[in-house]
């Protein structure tokens, strides 16, 4: 072999430790493990991450999420990506969370959902400023509605992504995406009486507010 790349487990548990810290003991701390967890190895950072005490397993494709369901038989497992509709019947098999954002996924779903006698979470992504996946304000009503006459399906979540909270020091635009995700969840939560989780940090969002 003429090259490798060493990992070190100890400096990934630090970074989540410090993580933790950082959200105190009322947040959720998901480990994000897509694109096999950066390079570093999916399995093995998943174990690290459930080790050190995270709560969740987050992926972008279904295919990692299945990996991780053998290893991480209980650990909530949520699918950022998109799940294209010849792949949802994995969600249903293997107890995942989707983040969800079209009506045609949603129908797909409950059907399934229906057909093998369980109740899907649903995290629903809703837009507020990346402009890349999301239901937008206008649509969300409807899209709401439809997951209410599906018998099959439920919403845990609500959460949106912060377009360029990173490359920037001014802060304004990250603040409109936070007003505008409060008042959208809010809507949601009004509409569904319940929800579980709302998230909105990614790494950047989570160290600078």
């Amino acid at each position: 072999m003429l090259n490798w790349v060493e990992i070190d487990a100890a400096a990934i548990r630090s970074n989540l430790g410090q993580f933790r810290e950082v959200l105190g003991p009322s947040v959720a701390l998901g480990a994000v493990v897509k694109a096999n967890a950066y390079g570093h190895g999916l399995l093995e950072v998943a174990k690290i991450a459930s080790d050190s005490d995270a709560d969740w397993l987050c992926v972008n494709h279904v295919g990692e999420a299945v990996r991780l369901r053998t290893q991480h038989t209980e650990t909530p497992i949520l699918v950022m990506g998109c799940v294209e509709q010849s792949a949802l019947p994995l969600i249903v098999e293997h107890r995942l969370r989707p983040v969800v954002y079209t009506a045609q996924t949603l129908a797909r779903l409950n059907e399934l959902a229906v057909q093998a006698g369980v109740v899907v979470p649903l995290h629903v992504k809703v837009e507020t400023g990346t402009h890349r996946q999301g239901v937008l304000e206008a649509d969300l009503p409807r899209f709401l509605e439809q997951i209410r006459s599906s018998p099959g399906l439920r919403v845990e979540g609500v959460g949106t992504h912060f377009a360029n909270i990173e490359d920037t020091t001014d802060h304004a635009f990250a603040e409109q995406q936070i007003a505008a995700f409060q008042r959208i969840e809010a809507l949601v939560a009004e509409a569904c009486q319940r929800i579980d989780l709302r998230h909105t940090a990614c790494s950047a969002a989570a160290l600078l507010f």
